[in-house]
């Protein structure tokens, strides 16, 4: 029986802000044989190895997916090793901007980094199925995997950037800054990055809600709460502190019009009347400085 440690499901690891166009250095660690699977899990021939987007509709079907070579990006959220022996299982969510698609690996010989919160990318085989529990109560069964390549890394190298505007515009009122850092470009989300300055003597308020993107006709809701590594603002910026934060928007094309950004949620807790909205206009696709 597997002795699983505990952990906490929402821990969100702190995204690192330098070398974004750059990349990030990976910590690989492949399991003894290379990319073959392992004896116990034959992968069916023929067959293009299952992704993330396949995922969506292969995993609710966990029997049909076992001989199927996976190749699955996710958030790990539980650990576990097997008394007196050299394998670990790990839970990953495949979605884990939903808590959603959990996933159970097998690997011989764990690299140390392998943990809770850790983002991993996996090669592998599925070999069966197991029985797992949802936070809300249900049960189902969720394939599992022999794990034959395990890359373990940050929420960059599982969406890096593939586009970066850095901004650097900021508006002023009263005695509080707000500064639209950067904007992010991955092929599955896209990221604002706020600085919030609170130059007044009171405690303000800097909640992660109320940001919308319009481009056009079309308005687009920040994702709340926003995914794991990328952390929002904390809530409550102190006086004479500076609080930055990320807010997660579905993918958007750097390309087209240019983006109106508006945040209402930065503001002193009383009045809020005497605070407009904070407003940037930002050409994403070049050629236009950023207004506020």
């Amino acid at each position: 029986m597997l002795n699983r440690r505990s952990m906490t499901c929402r821990g969100a690891a702190c995204m690192v802000l330098a070398g974004l166009v750059a990349g990030v250095t990976l910590l690989a660690a492949c399991v003894p044989g290379g990319d073959e699977p392992a004896a116990t899990a034959t992968p069916l021939a023929g067959q293009p190895p299952l992704t993330n987007s396949d995922w969506v509709v292969s995993h609710p079907d966990a029997a049909g997916t076992v001989g199927r070579e996976v190749e699955l990006r996710g958030w790990v959220f539980d650990v576990a090793s097997v008394p007196d022996g050299d394998e670990t299982s790990f839970l990953v969510w495949v979605d884990f901007d939903n808590d959603d698609l959990p996933t159970a690996f097998v690997i011989q010989e764990a690299p140390p980094e392998l943990e809770a919160n850790a983002f991993v990318v996996v090669r592998g085989v599925v070999e069966g199925t197991e029985p797992h529990t949802y936070p809300d109560g249900r049960e189902a069964l969720i394939p599992r995997v022999r794990v034959t390549a395990l890359t373990i890394t940050d929420r960059l190298g599982i969406r890096p950037a593939v586009w970066v505007v850095d901004v650097g515009q900021t508006l002023t009122q009263v005695d509080i800054r707000v500064t639209l850092e950067r904007i992010e470009f991955a092929a599955e989300e896209t990221r604002l990055l706020f600085a919030v300055d609170n130059r007044s003597d009171e405690t303000i308020s800097a909640i992660g809600t109320g940001v919308r993107v319009q481009r056009g006709e079309v308005e687009f809701r920040a994702v709340f709460p926003t995914g794991h590594g990328v952390p929002p603002p904390r809530g409550r910026v102190e006086a004479g502190a500076v609080e930055r934060g990320w807010f997660q928007f579905p993918p958007l094309d750097r390309l087209g019009p240019p983006l109106v950004i508006v945040w209402d949620g930065a503001h002193p807790d009383a009045p809020v009347q005497r605070y407009r909205p904070w407003q940037w206009v930002v050409d994403t696709a070049g050629g236009q400085r950023p207004e506020g």
